[in-house]
């Protein structure tokens, strides 16, 4: 998924519960490297803030709404994690594809859930909180270039596929890549 201004996300590693609990900021590790490239041209684009930088390709607005779940959620089965994370994520499973019924299963919080819930046959019961502070978006009148790291990845992707022997082997290295 790109759908993350301009952010590369990583399905399988990824996952919204964040990283290992040794680390003291819970990011997600799926974000990946920008794939599109963004530029910022004066302190016109700063936010009202001043503490970021706007790209001309996007814009910033300023929000503060912060919403918790009603509902404590129950997570005893492996079903009830991976469907917990899909609603946190909004995972749009119609596109379907190899990675699908892999996704989240590498990232180092499901392998901590897994050995805390699964293998030790407890229980976990959590409560989640979102707070969003800005809104970003892509600025439609602008045109995106790819970022030069992106780009070339591709074209290496595209001749490594290019040499695939299987269909198979073909979704395999698009899976790996992305």
């Amino acid at each position: 998924g790109v759908d993350f201004l301009g952010i590369g996300y990583n399905l399988p590693e990824g996952n919204p519960d964040g990283g290992s609990k040794g680390s003291s900021m819970h990011l997600d590790p799926g974000f990946r490297l920008s794939i599109a490239l963004f530029t910022a041209n004066n302190q016109s684009s700063v936010t009202t803030d001043n503490r970021w930088l706007k790209p001309v390709e996007g814009y910033a607005l300023p929000l503060s709404v912060c919403s918790m779940e009603s509902k404590m959620k129950r997570e005893r089965t492996e079903e009830e994690y991976l469907n917990n994370l899909d609603v946190d994520v909004e995972v749009d499973r119609g596109t379907g594809g190899v990675g699908w019924k892999y996704k989240f299963k590498s990232s180092v919080a499901y392998n901590d859930f897994r050995k805390e819930v699964l293998e030790k046959g407890k229980e976990r019961y959590k409560m989640v909180s979102y707070c969003l502070v800005s809104e970003v978006g892509f600025n439609p009148s602008a045109t995106l270039q790819p970022h030069r790291f992106f780009a070339a990845a591709c074209q290496a992707l595209k001749k490594d596929t290019a040499s695939a022997k299987t269909e198979n082997e073909r979704m395999q290295k698009w899976f790996d890549f992305f």
